[in-house]
């Protein structure tokens, strides 16, 4: 396992603040919650707010919301603005300095109960600030040791380095010491995929509250490496978390608007770099638009005609004598 990985210690059975009283749904959120928060003991909320944490421990928010009203309710979590602050987190993930141990062990002893029991009178007594007096001479005497070596070690000749050839290191079992820089910058690119993988599944998270406002029974996304591989590509090639959110709700409002399929806003789709370029500047009230339609030509409609009337035989002699000439 990597030292990446961001070590997080959770007490078995804290003391106070009614945390045996809570439910146990109720402690396993916070161990989930206490794996999200950064080294400060904040858990930063995306654009929805609290419903975004359904996100990161992959379930529905409508079954954490009881649980987590229970965490803030015993003062065991805060809602600050945009973050969910973890009050007791510095005290816990502290170490004891030797002083609080040795100070926590006297105390122990001190206040263990007296009994009726009689002790014989050859018994010894407990040698508890004996046996820490020893522990700390000893370690007295284990670095002025180490102090004289290094100074015996000072005091020789330096021996000038001899420089090999490639071939006759691999002889002669030698390994190649590691590049400095080169580790500084593989560590510094390291930091830079934990950041964007912690990034992509918060906006992962957002995507599936969105396709549960689209529909109820659509599934959420777990933040594994298949589902977080199109974001994290995104976020490599200079894209902004905004610029990403934005996809996220100009997609959701397409599907609304009938001008994207459902099956489609899944946690790939939006992201390839075929579509994300067309949806990062969209504005929402362009994607809410419903589809437009082409006007049709409009002809001017022509006035009634009058009816005709019914000629009679009369008119009909007149009519032929002016055709043929014969009257004017």
């Amino acid at each position: 396992m990597g030292s990446w990985l961001p070590w997080r210690k959770l007490a078995s059975n804290p003391p106070g603040l009614d945390w045996p009283a809570l439910p146990w749904q109720s402690r396993g959120l916070y161990a989930l919650l206490l794996g999200l928060a950064n080294d400060l003991g904040r858990i930063p909320l995306g654009r929805l707010g609290l419903p975004s944490l359904a996100g990161g421990i992959n379930a529905p928010w409508s079954e954490v919301q009881p649980h987590f009203d229970a965490l803030v309710s015993a003062g065991w979590l805060e809602v600050e603005g945009s973050d969910v602050a973890l009050p007791h987190f510095a005290d816990s993930q502290r170490a004891a300095t030797t002083a609080e141990r040795v100070a926590e062990f006297r105390k122990r002893v001190r206040n263990e109960p007296v009994t009726t029991e009689k002790r014989p009178s050859n018994e010894k007594l407990p040698a508890c600030n004996e046996s820490v007096t020893n522990r700390e001479l000893d370690k007295k005497e284990i670095r002025s040791d180490q102090n004289r070596k290094d100074s015996l070690v000072d005091s020789e000749p330096s021996q000038p380095e001899l420089k090999l050839e490639p071939q006759q290191a691999a002889e002669s079992g030698h390994k190649s010491q590691p590049n400095e820089p080169g580790e500084a910058q593989g560590h510094a690119k390291s930091k830079r995929a934990s950041a964007h993988t912690a990034i992509a599944t918060t906006l992962l998270g957002e995507l599936s509250a969105a396709r549960m406002r689209i529909n109820p029974k659509n599934r959420v996304y777990p933040p594994s490496p298949a589902h977080l591989r199109e974001i994290e590509r995104c976020l490599r090639e200079g894209l902004t978390v905004d610029q990403l959110r934005n996809v996220i709700l100009v997609w959701e409002a397409m599907v609304k608007a009938g001008k994207l399929s459902p099956d489609n806003f899944d946690s790939l789709s939006p992201f390839r770099a075929s579509n994300v370029a067309k949806y990062t500047e969209k504005s929402l009230e362009e994607a809410r638009k419903p589809w437009s339609q082409a006007p049709q030509a409009m002809r001017t409609p022509e006035p009634p005609k009058s009816p005709q009337a019914v000629e009679t035989p009369f008119q009909r002699q007149i009519r032929e004598s002016r055709e043929r000439g014969e009257i004017q």
